[in-house]
């Protein structure tokens, strides 16, 4: 594909700029429903520019997805329409990549560190913590004909770490999630998982964009 026709897909542009960021595209359905390709491949497999091309060049009309979490080095905090009051007085979310969903949802994007399994509701009531086990959809995707939209920056600058009352919220979730107890077929406990010793938010150390800073009032 020459890149005439690149400049003449969006999507396409869109994707390319993820992949250039060490982030990692994937292609989803037009409804946003799935993903058109066995994403969870490539939460390990950085795809290439090649299937990066072939999934955005028009296949069943695909919308853009971002695979979340520690080893891509991005997650957000999903702010739902009607959430309980949060953040806390006194604190801010601030983040250099704010983007508003097709319902009005608000998502504040973060480098991530935190290891937390995606979750819904954990810190308040519709206040979600997306990070690993997922996907995120991004602009300029349109999901039943309703536009993602970027309120601030672009996912490529996301380079904020989360300021540390945030962080302290996170490392809380993670310890709660580390300590679940397993259960066999019949509903018996048999064991629980040991407690690791206390572990600093490991942010990933190949991002050099100078973007990439805790917001000094964090």
């Amino acid at each position: 594909m020459n890149e005439n026709t690149i400049e003449k897909n969006p999507m396409l542009q869109a994707a390319l700029r993820a992949l250039e960021s060490n982030l990692h595209p994937v292609p989803v359905e037009k409804n946003g429903e799935y993903s058109l390709v066995p994403w969870e491949k490539y939460r390990t497999t950085r795809p290439t520019r090649e299937e990066v091309i072939e999934w955005f060049s028009g296949q069943q009309d695909a919308i853009l997805g971002i695979i979340t979490g520690t080893f891509f080095g991005i997650m957000a905090i999903e702010l739902e329409r009607g959430h309980d009051p949060w953040p806390p007085p006194g604190c801010e979310l601030i983040s250099s990549c704010v983007v508003e969903t097709p319902d009005g949802t608000l998502q504040y994007y973060y480098m991530s560190g935190s290891g937390i399994k995606t979750c819904y509701g954990e810190i308040a009531r519709g206040v979600n913590v997306l990070e690993k086990g997922g996907y995120i959809i991004i602009p300029p995707s349109h999901v039943n004909g309703n536009p993602y939209r970027y309120r601030k920056g672009s996912i490529e600058v996301a380079g904020y770490i989360p300021p540390y009352w945030l962080d302290e919220k996170l490392k809380m979730i993670r310890k709660k999630q580390g300590r679940k107890v397993i259960f066999d077929s019949n509903g018996a406990r048999i064991m629980r998982k040991k407690r690791r010793k206390k572990k600093s938010l490991d942010y990933p150390k190949y991002f050099e964009n100078p973007l990439f800073k805790r917001p000094e009032n964090g």
